[in-house]
């Protein structure tokens, strides 16, 4: 599906936003024309589905995911989405790493993303770009975060007051929870140090 390199499509933020200021967007979606071509993007995307099946395809192969499964696209990370299915259904957030507070780069959520992009050794890697299931209480948070998001995207709140930044950081927490928690990556956690190790070597 993704065989053909040269036809991958580039995309930005502002392709969606209104307002060139906006540095994330959140939808809910049942099928997309741009997603299920193969594609790369400078900012981060955060797939949660909600219904039906997702195909995500990376290569010529791709994952299926169901409710309460996500995944986390890094930038540069060529892909498509596809919706074999009417009734499939999910969320689409999308942000760059610029809307986080100065802070932001010494927290584990941001230690986690990175690490998303780089390989801590030729064996293994940090890496739920095609798919990661979350719990009961896991979805149950999940879905409360993303709609919250959803009523502060469509707010009139000053950039300074917006708590869009901490929504999508706690989101970030959860699919790492949900990732590290999982028994087949037991012990990938201590890795993370390695990526911070990598990091200020280079």
């Amino acid at each position: 599906m993704l065989g053909e390199i040269n036809m991958v499509n580039e995309i930005s933020l502002e392709h969606f936003n209104k307002s060139p200021d906006q540095k994330y967007h959140l939808y809910r979606i049942s099928g997309s024309a741009v997603s299920k071509k193969p594609h790369t993007h400078s900012y981060y995307q955060i797939c949660y589905v909600e219904r039906g099946e997702i195909q995500h395809w990376s290569g010529n192969s791709f994952v299926s995911s169901h409710f309460g499964d996500a995944f986390i696209v890094p930038p540069g990370f060529v892909h498509s989405i596809v919706f074999p299915n009417d009734d499939s259904q999910m969320y689409s957030l999308s942000f760059e790493e610029n809307m986080f507070h100065p802070g932001f780069p010494h927290s584990g959520a941001y230690r986690f993303m990175t690490a998303l992009k780089l390989d801590a050794s030729k064996q293994s890697k940090i890496d739920i770009r095609m798919k990661v299931t979350l719990n009961k209480d896991q979805r149950f948070i999940m879905q409360a975060l993303l709609e919250s998001l959803l009523r502060e995207s469509s707010s009139n709140y000053p950039a300074e007051l917006s708590s869009a930044a901490s929504l999508i950081a706690a989101i970030l927490y959860i699919l790492a929870q949900a990732y590290f928690m999982d028994e087949q990556h037991e012990g990938k956690y201590d890795m993370i140090s390695q990526y911070d190790q990598s990091l200020k070597e280079c």
